[in-house]
């Protein structure tokens, strides 16, 4: 068994791109946007986020996240980045309903607000012109990518036996190697009244070990249609599938299925694999096929809003990718502002390539990065080592390497 959660500086294309965008070589375009523009065909639509200039000021965020009553501290950080991008994206948003008229801007037009950004489909000239706006920090391309979700070696059958469960049967092998049956019994903490947001591929949610602890969004009226609690997201009872723009989070791949057992399976059926079995499980499905990177901020923005205490997802981009380590570090660090634990899975990359093994945002400083062990707490053959740096990433530039900073954590 394995304990597991979940899981350069830009080159321009070419004097055609440049001219194409009407800027020069401090374009605006991120990663691998410029070559996806330069080789796009005219009219085809590009997933792109475009990250705004005007955020909020970090001395702003630590004034509420400094606070020690919890529900004034979400409420506080919540209130800045909302209004932030309320005001800072206004005109950005004409704009792009001006270029949806035109035929330039694809239907999907999402709002960001956990760190100010808009994502969007776009032409390549459409870019250019995007590109131009001075509250424009940065453009990156979105596209969905397969692969987010760690291969993971097949399991050797479970280790049963030791420890002292709620109520009878077995516990699984990692759950007795973190001693949280000693949490349960003598702490008498099982993660009751505690929700977890999980990002994944959705979960059975009539499953016998699991079907107790689901979240239920009590200001929400179940299949009437009808936002009840005007967050934006029609009958999410148990979450949302930001995939399929749905309230259904049923598991259409089982990796959701098995991520959240591992957080909060109670046993019923003969075996407690869950480390928490008394926690809600807010259900936040995304795409196991291809998923691009904005589905999954969406998710997190979610889960800050409506309640999560944490958030954890066995995910994670490699850094050869190019994914928009900025944006993920701000949005992890605000979420966390917000009083939300945020968890990511290192990955199975193994321990060659230091330090760049760990996936994106698993390297975040910042949050806990899970790797994995075997039953007797040996580290796996094939799980992500740190260390991370972030040393060519502005304006952070820390983590220097060596030594970087130690991951996982």
């Amino acid at each position: 068994m394995r304990i597991v959660f979940g899981l350069a500086s830009l080159i321009l294309a070419g004097s055609m791109c440049s001219a194409l965008l009407g800027v020069g070589p401090e374009t605006k375009l991120r990663g691998e946007l410029t070559q996806i523009v330069g080789d796009a065909e005219a009219g085809a639509l590009i997933p792109i986020v475009i990250v705004m200039q005007d955020q909020v000021d970090r001395g702003d965020i630590a004034h509420f996240s400094g606070l020690k009553n919890k529900q004034m501290r979400r409420a506080g950080v919540i209130s800045l980045l909302k209004n932030q991008a309320r005001i800072g994206q206004q005109g950005l948003l004409n704009q792009l309903a001006a270029e949806q008229d035109a035929g330039q801007v694809g239907a999907r037009l999402l709002p960001l607000w956990l760190h100010s950004a808009v994502a969007t489909q776009a032409t390549a000239e459409a870019i250019g012109r995007i590109a131009k706006r001075d509250d424009v920090a940065y453009i990156s391309s979105d596209q969905p990518r397969g692969g987010i979700f760690p291969v993971e070696p097949a399991d050797r059958e479970p280790d049963l036996g030791g420890g002292v469960p709620l109520s009878g049967g077995n516990i699984e092998c990692g759950v007795n190697v973190m001693r949280a049956p000693e949490v349960w019994n003598d702490l008498g903490i099982t993660g009751e009244g505690v929700v977890v947001g999980i990002i994944d591929s959705g979960a059975c949610i009539t499953h016998p070990d699991l079907a107790n602890q689901i979240w239920d969004n009590v200001d929400e009226i179940p299949n009437n249609g009808i936002d009840d609690d005007n967050n934006g997201y029609i009958d999410d009872i148990n979450g949302y599938d930001f995939w399929h723009r749905t309230h259904n989070v049923g598991d259409a791949n089982g990796h959701g299925t098995h991520t959240t057992g591992t957080v909060a399976c109670d046993g019923t059926n003969g075996t407690t694999t869950g480390m928490a079995p008394d926690v809600g499980m807010m259900i936040l499905k995304i795409s196991f096929a291809l998923s691009a990177e904005s589905m999954v901020w969406e998710a997190m923005q979610y889960a800050v809003d409506n309640g999560a205490d944490v958030i954890t997802a066995s995910i994670g981009w490699l850094h050869a990718w190019n994914p928009d380590r900025p944006m993920w570090r701000n949005e992890c660090e605000n979420a966390i502002a917000a009083g939300v634990v945020v968890i990511y899975a290192a990955g199975n990359e193994g321990c060659s390539i230091p330090p760049d093994e760990i996936r994106t945002p698993g390297d975040v400083p910042a949050i806990i990065t899970v790797g994995a062990t075997d039953c007797s707490d040996n580290l796996a053959s094939f799980s992500s080592c740190g260390p991370v740096t972030w040393q060519n990433i502005p304006p952070w530039n820390d983590c220097p390497y060596p030594p970087g900073c130690i991951k996982p954590t």
